[in-house]
Parts: C-alpha cells; structure tokens; sequence
C-alpha cells in the first residue's frame, strides 16, 4: 500500500476500469480473513515508463520517482484496489455506476464463526446488524486499548479482533515480480494470463506503450474522429495501428505492432491521419459511400489510407482513380477480407497498392474472384452484418438515387443507415403487406431494399402495394413525377410493368431487379 501510494505500483492505462461490485471485493477480503489463497498478484518491474492510470478513487496515485523502477501490475488490479481502498477508506466509482462505493463502510463480523462457510465475515450492509468493527479501524496500527475494551466489552469480542487484526498483519501475499522484459513480452504474459477475463484491446496497449508527455495516442485518435464522424466515418483504432504498421514494416499482425518504434509512431501519426482523411473522402466522393455504416470492410480505411500516403498527394491519378474502384469492387464482392485480414491486408499493399501508386495494373488472384450466382444475390438477404449485402448499397448510393415524388435527390445519412430498421432504407413490396399476400417469409432480401427518405417510408408508403402507392406519382396521379421512370432507373428499377410493380407482383420483382443487379456487379469485377 505504501509502495502504491508513493508511485512505485502503477496500474497500466491498458487494465480494465475497477468493475468488482461491492459484494465480490467482500468475498475477497473474506478469503483473506479466513486465510484461504487469493491468487497470485503479478507485476511488471521496469524502468520504462507508460501511461497509467492517474486516480484509484479520489487518491491521486504520484509520478515514480526519476529514475527508480516502477512496477505495474499485470495480474491482480481489481484485489489491489480492493485492499487500497479498505486500507484508505477509499469511495471508488465502479464503471457504469454514478455512485460509489464507499470501502469505509466495510465491517468484520465479530459473531461470524470463521469455520462456518455459510456464514459471511466481512458485511456491506450499514449498520450491521451483528457486533462488527470496521475494517478500517481493524488495521489502525496505533489502536487505543482502552477504546476497544470500552467497545467491545466481551471477551470473545476482543480476542476475534486480536485475531482478525494479526491475520491481516502476517497474511502471505503471493507476488511475481516480472524484471527486465521487454514490453511485448510483458503483454503477452497479461494476455495469457487474462484469457478468461476482458479482452485486452491492443489499442489501450499501444495508449500506454506510446506515452509521452507531448503525445498522447487516444487524444490524437479521438482528434481524428472528431473530424471523420461528421461526415459519416468511424474510423477503428485497429485500423489506425494496422496502417502505421503497414507502412513502418509491411506488416500488421498484433505482435508487429506491440513491437513498433515509440518514436517512429509519433512522428508518422500526422501523415498518417492526413492520409486517412483523404481515403475517407475519395470513398466518399467517388464510391458514394455515405458512411461506415455501409462500408464492406474496415480494411478499406487500411489499404486506401496506405495508397493515399505512399501515392504523397491530395487526388490520384485518372488512371490511378480507375484501379482503386476496380479494387474496390472486387476485394468487397469476393469478401476478401472476412478472414484473416492481417495477413490479406499486409500481401495486398504490396502486391496490388504498390502498383496502383506506380499507375500499374496489379494482378488479382482467385482469392478475389466473385464467386456468388445470380440466384444467390437475387434470394440474398437483407443484413448489415453482410460484405455483399453493404458492397449492393453502395452500389444503390453510387447510383445517385431520386426521390419517389419529385425525382430531387435523396438525402442519404450515415445515422439513417446504421441498422437495418433506419429511416433510409424501404423495402419497396412493405413487409406488412407481404405478410398478407404469403410472401412475408421472403420479404426481407436485398432486392426489395430501395432508398427513400423518411417523411415517404412512415409517411406515405407504410404497408401500401406499390400498386398503390407508386399510382400516387405515376402520370395521371394526384402528385405526378413527370419523370418518374427516370427516377426508377436510379434505384435499378428499369420498367414498372416490366418489373411486375403495377401488378404487385412480388416473385417477377425480385427476379428482374436481381437480374438487373447482378449484372451490374459483374461489370464491376469484370
């Protein structure tokens, strides 16, 4: 506690946020107290320095000394805490809780028989309603004597407290002290050791392994995002890592990453977030891709962002322009990146990014065929969860689509197209409908997926036929678009009668738009 309290124990940024609620930190000190194992606590005794975590409740843990060597903890963080917080009387905020826990309100049972099992030593609830003694009086090294005969007056009283105070002063602490490792292994040895427990994000890792008192990696990232979201864009911190790896080593498995120059991050971060700005808005203006939320792939902030910092300028090339959308199209349609995307990503820019900068035509392998029939996207269902699902609509966004009613251009949001219920999308035969007709089981495919705004799909559509609704515009009706036709075409709805939409025929629909569809993508690989 002492060595914690003078900034010689640190708890990594990369440790997840104290969750023990209150009755899991009793069970623990109950252990102690009963003197049963706890565990193993393991710490990492370096002289590097990383970002770790600045308050333990509201105790501001200090800076290690200069030069002195300083122990983070690997294993162990929630009991440490736990034991500081008794130890201090410490309130601590569980995350996701506003108000916190207050370890001073904390007590031992004095009637609790050690041996029985079923019986709790330590209690929570306040006042007890057994003779107690709080924890934090317990461990007062200078009791007074005359206090506690006066508080306890019997016997058995005082000899479970005598009891109870030389267990905490003889309790035997297992502790692995971890000297010298380099940070990659010091990590894994956390890894392995949390297999169980939260996942370790390699970003919180990376937060802590790039520490400096100018640069701060989850303050520069959420820089990066402040800007990207407002048009629509996400951008992972994965994804971030996996580009700095790419263009420091060609590489950007977890382990290349851990191992990267502290330095070389720093100094790269400014062209890289220049680079994935400018990928952001080619896919946006040239792909029409209106967000992340119907981006086939993360790894396209990756691989683009890569072409965008080698190729060293604001806008690529015609001919250049031309090879980026042919990659485009055929790493989403074939899934490429579905799998083990490292080691895709990393074979890719060199293969086939490279030469894209160069102005090259690359040569695709099989790997990135599209391998999907014509009835398989005709009967595709609608997910965003799916690649090809996302890749149809940002083939329906590049294809500039027009209001129903009056043939202006839609409004298309990413926050309307994040989940498969949002304001944007419109299954053209309505799915209440369907449900009437027998078809409900089928209704919801990608072909019956069309783009509208809100104010038409809740509005005016709702559950009509597209009989009915879409008489509403056709010539002669009571809001006419003269151009409705043209405006169809926009959503790959060449022909009303054609497409059985006058007809409300729902089969002879999702045939000839996945026909119409499916032809269209195959250019696109071609």
């Amino acid at each position: 506690m002492n060595d914690l309290e003078r900034g010689f124990i640190k708890l990594p940024e990369f440790q997840r946020d104290f969750v023990w609620p209150p009755d899991q930190s009793a069970t623990f000190l109950d252990s102690i107290f009963r003197e049963m194992p706890i565990g193993t606590f393991t710490v990492w005794k370096t002289t590097d320095r990383l970002q770790s975590v600045k308050n333990l409740g509201n105790f501001t843990i200090p800076d290690t000394p200069p030069g002195e060597s300083v122990q983070y903890v690997l294993d162990g963080q929630q009991r440490l805490a736990t034991l500081f917080a008794v130890c201090r009387g410490e309130p601590i905020t569980r995350r996701g809780k506003k108000t916190p826990t207050d370890y001073s309100e904390f007590y031992v049972d004095l009637d609790a028989d050690p041996n029985d099992n079923d019986q709790n030593i330590v209690l929570t609830e306040k006042p007890p309603t057994h003779k107690s003694i709080k924890i934090l009086d317990l461990i007062d090294p200078n009791p007074q004597a005359s206090l506690i005969q006066k508080e306890y007056p019997d016997q058995k009283h005082q000899n479970q407290i005598t009891h109870y105070r030389e267990v905490l002063q003889t309790y035997n602490f297992s502790i692995i002290e971890i000297h010298d490792a380099r940070m990659a292994k010091a990590v894994e040895i956390f890894i392995r050791i949390n297999t169980g427990g939260t996942k370790l994000v390699l970003f919180e890792i990376m937060i802590a392994i790039t520490y400096d008192k100018n640069f701060n990696l989850r303050k520069k990232y959420d820089d990066l995002n402040a800007i990207t979201e407002q048009i629509g864009f996400k951008v992972p911190p994965q994804s971030v890592l996996q580009l700095i790896s790419l263009i420091l080593s060609v590489d950007c498995k977890s382990k290349t990453i851990l191992s990267l120059n502290k330095n070389d991050i720093i100094n790269l971060w400014d062209a890289v977030s220049n680079a994935i700005k400018l990928a952001i808005g080619f896919l946006q203006t040239d792909f029409k891709v209106v967000g992340t939320s119907i981006l086939p792939t993360a790894a396209f902030f990756v691989t683009f962002g890569y072409f965008f910092y080698k190729h060293g300028k604001p806008q690529p090339s015609d001919k250049q322009c031309d090879l980026l959308k042919k990659y485009f199209w055929k790493s989403a349609l074939s899934e490429r990146y579905s799998g083990a995307s490292e080691t895709a990503m990393a074979n890719d820019v060199k293969q086939l990014i490279d030469e894209i900068v160069k102005g090259n035509s690359p040569q695709y392998g099989p790997e990135f065929n599209f391998k999907f029939t014509e009835q398989d996207i005709i009967s595709w269902p609608f997910s965003l969860g799916s690649t090809i699902t996302k890749s149809i609509m940002c083939l329906l966004t590049s294809k500039g689509p027009l209001r129903f009613d009056n043939n202006s251009p839609l409004n298309l949001q990413n926050n309307f197209l994040v989940i498969a219920l949002s304001r944007n999308y419109h299954h053209f035969f309505p799915q209440a409908y369907l449900k009437k007709t027998g078809h409900g089981s089928q209704s919801n495919l990608v072909m019956n997926i069309t783009l509208v705004d809100d104010f038409l799909n809740k509005r005016v559509i709702r559950d009509k036929a597209p009989s009915v609704y879409m008489a509403k515009w056709n010539t002669g009706g009571s809001d006419e678009n003269k151009k409705l036709a043209q405006t169809m075409t926009t959503h790959f709805i060449d022909d009303l009668d054609g497409f059985g939409v006058w007809k409300d025929d729902y089969v002879k629909f999702i045939q000839e738009r996945g026909k119409l569809i499916y032809s269209e993508l195959q250019k696109l690989v071609a």
